[in-house]
């Protein structure tokens, strides 16, 4: 907060904290060993105005998110206006994830020649992912400044322009006095006169002053202060008891949910046994069995199935879904359609087959790149190549970071996961022996 007389107000710290130590009554001076506070996923903390996209979608938080907040105020203090608005949260949360500020030529009456800069500067701190803004508050912090000195440089150079117009500048001239009448009044006033350039003096020191002034070197040298508490205040929290905070506002993300269940075909000597019967995943199931896996949700989205099972070396991961024999190879699955998958096979190996599903609001890039290399006849879906195992064991390790919640429906002989976010990760564990 900016005060009149000059001075800056860093307010609401509501959601700072320090790490807090396992031990009770061990300070931080103990060498106690401390883990962070983490907020519960799938939900959101904090003013809505200033979240960022990973904010209001309850994903894991760091110092770029941070930033996207601080160039908010940036925003608000070069405008007077906040760039993400709206009558209601939801309203303000769709415009931080879809819609881009208004530019500042248009926010700002008679912008200043460093409007573009100041544009490019916004357009990377408020960049929608986290991987295109500033990585830290050094490298925002030595961009202002050299913008600030530019600011500076051209007001020295606008006042060097108004200093010399004003010496061209010309006092009007009383009426002309008799010679003898002229000469009387310098004598008995030798100390009244003044010369031209001290008449002027007063005007031209009037004129640099105002020129040094534009709005946009006052709101940067006050955003470069806040810049610089903010980082100072990061480190003295480490070192300092959290204090009382008023509640932060909660916002829960949209609920996503999917029902999945097997269909099972019993085998002897390599051919069906009885009639196929439905499974909510959770029986047991013996080597040579066929089994088929159904899928449905309420919302519309994309689904990815993984099987993961031991390999030499490591682990191996097989994409059996998206298949080419159904839904034309295409993750995409509409509201309320149910999908069911080609017939797999339980191994001779006893023990657990783990099944990751991954219901997705939007395409998993990584996963569709994956997918145009793994399904043709060769691999048949197997992902062999060593940097997209890599890339499948760390895709999951993130979402698993995500809560969720299964449950199984015994009427139906179904398992329904429900979860809050974009992604929804479920691991389905079939025993078998």
């Amino acid at each position: 907060m900016l005060r009149p007389d000059g001075y800056v107000k860093v307010l609401d710290f509501g959601l700072a904290s320090t790490e807090q130590p396992l031990a009770p009554g061990l300070g931080h001076d103990s060498g106690a060993q401390t883990i962070p506070a983490m907020t519960t996923p799938g939900t959101i903390l904090g003013t809505v105005s200033y979240m960022s996209p990973e904010q209001t979608r309850g994903q894991k938080l760091d110092a770029r998110s941070d930033l996207w907040s601080l160039g908010v105020v940036l925003y608000e203090m070069l405008t007077g206006q906040r760039p993400f608005q709206g009558e209601s949260a939801p309203d303000i949360l769709v415009a931080i994830l879809d819609r881009e500020p208004q530019p500042l030529s248009q926010s700002i009456s008679n912008p200043p020649n460093e409007a573009v800069e100041l544009e490019q500067l916004l357009a990377r701190l408020l960049a929608k992912s986290r991987e295109d803004r500033y990585t830290s508050a050094s490298q925002l912090a030595a961009d202002l400044k050299r913008l600030h000195h530019r600011l500076e440089l051209d007001g020295e150079r606008a006042a060097s322009v108004n200093i010399e117009s004003a010496t061209l500048i010309k006092v009007p001239t009383p009426t002309a006095e008799p010679r003898a009448a002229a000469l009387a009044k310098t004598e008995t006033q030798p100390h009244s006169l003044e010369t031209q350039s001290d008449r002027n003096e007063p005007v031209t020191k009037e004129l640099a002053v105002v020129a040094r002034l534009s709005r946009a070197t006052i709101v940067l040298v006050v955003f470069l202060f806040v810049a610089l508490i903010a980082t100072a205040s990061w480190f003295l929290f480490q070192q300092k008891a959290p204090v009382t905070t008023p509640p932060a506002t909660t916002i829960l993300l949209p609920e996503r949910s999917f029902s999945y269940w097997l269909t099972v075909q019993r085998m002897r000597d390599g051919k069906p046994d009885r009639a196929e019967f439905q499974s909510s995943g959770r029986d047991f199931y013996e080597s040579g069995w066929w089994f088929r896996f159904n899928f449905v949700s309420p919302q519309s989205g994309y689904l990815y199935l993984i099987n993961e099972g031991p390999a030499e070396g490591g682990i191996s991961y097989w994409l059996m879904f998206p298949m080419p024999s159904v839904n034309e190879a295409l993750a995409k699955i509409e509201s309320r359609q149910t999908m069911t998958t080609g017939w797999f096979t339980f191994t001779k190996d006893t023990g657990d087959e783990k099944i990751w599903a991954i219901w997705s609001a939007n395409t998993i890039s990584e996963l569709e790149e994956i997918k145009a290399d793994v399904l043709n006849p060769i691999e048949q879906g197997e992902i062999r190549n060593p940097q997209q195992r890599d890339t499948v064991r760390r895709l999951l390790t993130s979402l698993s970071q995500l809560k969720s919640e299964a449950e199984e429906d015994r009427t139906k002989q179904q398992t329904v996961v429900k979860g809050r976010g974009d992604n929804l990760i479920h691991l389905v564990e079939l025993r078998h022996h």
